[in-house]
């Protein structure tokens, strides 16, 4: 999910279960590593944890990493041993965040050509009746963009409901760039 996440992994000695167990290889470690792509570098992660093996047993070990971008990222777990040998890769988890920022973004660039065709109105009554609509998404988007700082609070349902009002903003300043400039919107 997005912010700081953890996973429990249970790892198995790198040593052969059938050859006996020696002071040796009861002092190894592993290296555990998470590795978290989002979208550009902004969301990149990566994480290496140090992990004695003390027992010839599977052991859970809590691996933190976090997930630093809304929209699609995926997760990958590997396991080194002391050599630096590759033992283990997992595949790439997905997490899917809802795409708020982009979103919003999209909605802030129909604001501004809106903004730029109102500008363009001749005075009177259908350039005062724009202003207030123009008005009420703009205080929208800026109250949307206030809440998307706190993303890392919000639950799920929260941050589909962010998106949504994102989405209904950009439809909003469609209809009204449309409205403005007399032509069908985008």
């Amino acid at each position: 999910w997005l912010g700081d996440n953890s996973a429990f992994l249970s790892v198995m000695p790198p040593f052969s279960p059938s050859s006996p167990s020696t002071a040796s290889d009861v002092s190894e470690w592993v290296k555990l590593n998470v590795r978290v792509m989002g979208r550009d570098k902004r969301g990149h992660f990566f994480k290496s944890i140090k992990c004695p093996i003390s027992s010839p047993f599977a052991e859970q070990v809590m691996v933190p990493y976090s997930v630093k971008q809304d929209g699609f990222s995926t997760v990958t777990f590997s396991l080194t041993d002391h050599e630096g040998v590759v033992r283990w890769r997992s595949g790439p988890y997905p997490v899917n965040v809802p795409a708020i920022s982009a979103a919003l973004h999209e909605a802030e660039q129909k604001l501004g050509r809106t903004l730029v065709a109102w500008a363009r109105m001749l005075d009177g009554d259908d350039k005062q009746l724009a202003q207030a609509v123009l008005e009420d998404l703009l205080e929208s988007w800026r109250y949307l963009g206030q809440r998307y700082l706190g993303r890392e609070e919000l639950a799920r349902p929260e941050l589909v409901s962010l998106l949504l009002q994102a989405r209904l903003i950009t439809q909003r300043t469609d209809a009204l760039l449309a409205e403005i400039t007399g032509e069908a919107g985008e």
